[in-house]
């Protein structure tokens, strides 16, 4: 999909070129430029509103029915085995309820990482929603009353 969403300004160049070395009237020429952008904007924004509604829906199904599809251990608990040294560079041992702390304390990070990453994820998606709904509308609405009058 995104391929092709890519390939987008060359086809719009040639397009052009196409437009402009053909042998007929400016009026024609400015129509069917309208038409192309009427037609390729309305197909971008349609192609933001299957993208971001397709992720919503991801998120809902990871976040309420698929719940242990986002839970893999990403939490660092290397860090509890570093070694500590002192001001004067002895190594410091940790105790076991130490370690223990900072695994605790690495599992919480990771949690509220992992939701302020799924609010994140959302926020953008329906960001993408309000702007995409209106623009596809509009455009094809426009294209919609440029059939019925031709």
């Amino acid at each position: 999909m995104f391929g092709f969403i890519s390939l987008l300004p060359l086809l719009l160049i040639l397009f052009l070129i196409y437009i402009f070395m053909e042998k007929s009237s400016t009026k024609d020429k400015v129509a069917l430029l309208k038409n192309f952008y009427l037609y390729t904007v309305s197909f971008v924004a349609l192609m933001m509103i299957i993208v971001s509604s397709y992720s919503l829906i991801d998120l809902g199904l990871k976040t309420w029915v698929f719940t242990d599809a986002e839970n893999f251990n990403r939490y660092y608990d290397y860090d509890y085995e570093k070694p500590v040294i002192d001001a004067d560079g002895t190594k410091i041992e940790m105790t076991q309820e130490e370690k223990e702390q900072k695994i605790q304390a690495a599992k919480e990070k990771e949690e509220q990482n992992k939701r302020s990453q799924t609010q994140r994820d959302l926020s953008q998606y329906i960001a993408m929603l309000i702007v995409a709904i209106p623009v596809f509308t509009a455009h094809w609405m426009m294209v919609r009353k440029k059939e019925k009058q031709a």
